[in-house]
């Protein structure tokens, strides 16, 4: 459930220049991906992006980000004082965190990219196949299940769904199995499911069946809806 009050003026404009600045984004961090490659730092990559981006909102924003590292600032703290989207933040701390940084930095770019691509109304199903690919983000860069449940449940634009997960995380929390609280809720993410989940976290392959529950997911509605 994505807070609006955190969205600034470039981030979340809406309407063509919203989606404008949301493929800046998208490309100028696989930009700094791409020169992490062959070794550039941080400082480097914003650099370099900046001799092509520096007259416009998401120069700014980049530049802002270069001033507050310099400043000794964590790269999220910076972020977040630049107008960076919650979920972008949340993603760069947890790579901080554990060290994972530049994954992290790609594992938002292709968030960005595949959003950006996105050409159907989301359904129901696009909202949890978002949800679970976005948990499964978060703790390959080593966060833990809750506060992966946490991040991907804050960022959804489906209230009802949204609020399902953060009852999971208060279950999780108090110590249930993350695929017990999910069956417990079949109802709303589908025996099916929360039952494939369930038997992913006993197995240990919790990160990978999340993923592979959101390509399940996206089948079901591209057979449904006829998506090409």
């Amino acid at each position: 459930m994505a807070d609006a009050s955190e969205k600034t003026s470039w981030s979340g404009m809406p309407g063509e220049a919203g989606a404008e600045n949301r493929l800046l984004l998208a490309t100028g961090t696989r930009a700094i991906c791409l020169l992490q490659k062959e070794g550039l730092s941080l400082a480097d990559c914003l650099g370099i992006l900046l001799e092509d981006v520096a007259a416009l909102d998401i120069g700014k924003a980049f530049l802002q980000v270069r001033n507050g590292i310099a400043e000794g600032k964590s790269v999220a703290a910076s972020m977040r004082e630049a107008g960076f989207p919650a979920l972008y933040v949340q993603v760069v701390a947890a790579g901080e965190e554990t060290g994972k940084l530049f994954e992290a930095l790609a594992l938002i770019a292709d968030d960005l990219e595949r959003e950006l691509l996105r050409k159907a109304p989301m359904e129901d199903g696009d909202h949890l196949a978002l949800a679970l690919r976005r948990m499964a983000m978060t703790m390959s860069l080593g966060l833990p299940l809750i506060p992966a449940i946490g991040i991907a449940a804050d960022n959804m634009e489906h209230a009802g769904l949204g609020q399902a997960l953060l009852d999971v995380k208060k279950d999780v929390a108090a110590g249930v199995p993350f695929g017990e609280a999910m069956v417990k809720r079949s109802n709303v993410f589908g025996i099916v499911l929360a039952r494939y989940l369930e038997a992913g976290e006993r197995s240990g392959r919790l990160d990978r069946v999340l993923v592979s529950a959101a390509d399940f997911l996206d089948r079901i509605l591209k057979i449904r809806y006829r998506r090409s």
